[in-house]
């Protein structure tokens, strides 16, 4: 289950990436949020285990977390509609076309 939910990540930060932000920059732009992403989740296995030598438990970081997790949903939800959406790749005209009988 962990390996299913990093890569659910992973395919979202490319997904939101392009739809967001485009294709121009897409390279330098996904490097910067991959980045982020994997200093986010040094820095929280850190923070993590301060927790719980602080506080004797896991309880607190997991709260932390919990709550961390509420308000990146939230920020989710107002992105709104694409700013660049899915073209089709094939323009009318060259589509299948059914055969005249």
């Amino acid at each position: 289950m962990v390996g299913l939910g990093l890569g659910t990540e992973i395919d979202l930060i490319a997904f939101l990436t392009s739809r967001y932000l485009g294709q121009r920059a897409f390279g330098q732009i996904y490097g910067y949020c991959f980045m982020l992403f994997g200093l986010g989740s040094s820095f929280g296995r850190y923070i993590g285990g301060a927790v719980y030598d602080l506080a004797g438990s896991y309880n607190p970081a997991l709260i932390g977390a919990a709550f961390a997790l509420v308000i990146a949903v939230a920020l989710v939800y107002r992105l709104g509609p694409y700013v660049y959406p899915a073209q089709p790749l094939l323009e009318p005209e060259l589509a299948v076309q059914p055969a005249i009988s």
